[in-house]
């Protein structure tokens, strides 16, 4: 939790993050917390000709690398046996492995392949597009800049920032509901440690959102105008035309907008999204309807303590 507070600050710094570049290949950033509706905003986006959803960015190296044998792609295969991400492995990394399936990565070691192999991999993703003379538009849902900051020093995209927001109240339910979830034998997470007080896990994720988000902030103040849209989860789940319009349009101003999106059978098939929600690997028609449910699962006494706690971070939001 201080580790990703630290890197939000430490790129704040960082001024020259948004570069321009001659590459017709566009990355938008979904930066928020987690349970914050960027899957689902990376699947509406996906039907779009030309844009692609690759998930989160951030660690794919590594996990295409050492975890491809037991993590699924959107498309319900295994990332090794997925036609898409087995072709991608072949011509980011062709023999030179560093690592094998199975291997156990350091925090450092996903750094350091996230900086190597990243770039290449949405080259590879690039050059096989079947998107007519369209630009490619890759969606990155990372949640954190790191990936941003890889890309900015390799020079081979132009960047876009969306600042996805979400009522604190509902993100602490959604990850302490998560907490509750049986764990696999045998192993012991953080959250496990102190379950017996659901009070003080509450203000736990209640913290990480108030240092999560003032970092993302602090960033996005760093990013010109015509880079970035911040846009709340609860405005976009009641006007989901509206708000994709204003995403895209931002990206390519320069086309004219046709809504591609059929609401009522979404999503589509195609897509290969290797790191985030569940939801993502839906086969069924998905509703599209705002998640309240934090409404009646928080008592009064923790509502007040994750008002306490966010204050700072989300009355610029309205929330």
């Amino acid at each position: 939790m201080v580790r990703s507070y630290q890197c939000e600050r430490q790129a704040t710094s960082q001024r020259g993050l948004v570069r321009q570049s001659d590459s017709s290949l566009k990355v938008l950033h979904i930066l928020s917390s987690p349970r914050s509706g960027s899957t689902l905003l990376g699947m509406m986006l996906n039907e779009f000709t030309g844009w692609k959803y690759m998930g989160e960015l951030e660690q794919n190296p590594g996990v295409m690398l050492a975890q491809g044998h037991r993590r699924s792609c959107a498309c319900t295969e295994l990332i090794n046996d997925c036609p898409f991400w087995s072709r991608m492995a072949t011509r980011v990394f062709g023999d030179d492995r560093p690592f094998a399936p199975g291997d156990r990565l350091k925090p450092s070691d996903h750094a350091a392949l996230d900086s190597k192999y990243i770039p290449e991999l949405l080259k590879a993703a690039d050059s096989e597009a079947d998107h007519g003379d369209s630009e490619t538009v890759f969606i990155d849902s990372s949640k954190r800049v790191s990936t941003a900051q890889v890309l900015a020093r390799s020079g081979i995209a132009e960047q876009y920032f969306v600042l996805l927001m979400r009522q604190p109240h509902g993100v602490v339910n959604s990850r302490v509901s998560g907490a509750y979830r049986p764990k696999a034998r045998g192993r012991r997470t953080e959250n496990q440690l102190i379950i017996k007080s659901r009070k003080l896990l509450v203000a736990k994720e209640s913290m990480y959102w108030r240092r999560h988000n003032l970092g993302l902030q602090r960033y996005f103040e760093a990013i010109p105008e015509d880079r970035k849209l911040i846009i709340r989860y609860e405005d976009y789940v009641e006007d989901p035309a509206g708000y994709i319009e204003r995403v895209v349009q931002m990206v390519q101003p320069d086309v004219e907008y046709h809504d591609e999106i059929n609401y009522e059978s979404f999503p589509s098939q195609h897509q290969h999204a290797m790191r985030g929600n569940n939801l993502r690997t839906s086969r069924e028609p998905i509703k599209i309807s705002l998640d309240t449910r934090w409404q009646e699962a928080l008592p009064g006494l923790e509502k007040r303590i994750v008002s306490v706690i966010t204050s700072k971070a989300r009355k610029p939001h309205r929330y």
